[in-house]
């Protein structure tokens, strides 16, 4: 799925459209390249997008190139890296159940967003597949040391994300 958009300068250009299910694949092809030891320094290997490309395509269609799936893996990026932020400021934490963002007292989001306008989003925005972003960019996401039950919301909101998100002993 695509739509046609006109950039700044009166271009024509892509925007894909991605569905809830297409981001869980998305990440999933991606969390495999990552144990497959194709996730070097920050970034995949050649072989590593050849492969996540040709899968993805196979599943939805010839219309996401390189370039897109690039694309959103930097939109991605960015997502995890902001939430990231959040979670490592005292007193939020993450609910699995919700797949959001969460803090206890409204006075600690409003406090943080005043200083912060750009997160305000993040107080309402949920985003599947976090745990699977840890894993991907980092954070050495991949021991499960710190994982939860999917109904339970992260007990100790204190800790620093790396401590959550578990790091390799």
């Amino acid at each position: 799925m695509e739509k046609e958009t006109q950039n700044v300068k009166g271009q024509s250009s892509r925007m894909a459209v991605w569905t809830p299910l297409m981001d869980k694949n998305f990440m999933k092809l991606m969390v495999a390249q990552v144990h497959d030891g194709q996730y070097l320094d920050g970034q995949f290997s050649r072989h590593a997008w050849k492969y996540i490309m040709e899968q993805f395509k196979a599943k939805f269609g010839p219309n996401y190139d390189m370039e897109i799936l690039k694309n959103h893996y930097r939109a991605l990026k960015k997502n995890h890296s902001a939430i990231k932020t959040l979670i490592d400021q005292s007193g939020f934490g993450w609910d699995n159940d919700r797949e959001m963002v969460y803090v206890d007292d409204d006075q600690v989001w409003d406090d943080y967003v005043k200083a912060h306008p750009d997160f305000g989003i993040w107080r309402t925005k949920s985003i599947t597949g976090y745990e699977d972003l840890c894993i991907i960019f980092g954070d050495g996401g991949a021991s499960g040391k710190h994982s939860h039950a999917p109904s339970e919301k992260v007990k100790e909101p204190w800790k620093t994300h790396s401590e959550r998100c578990g790091e390799y002993d």
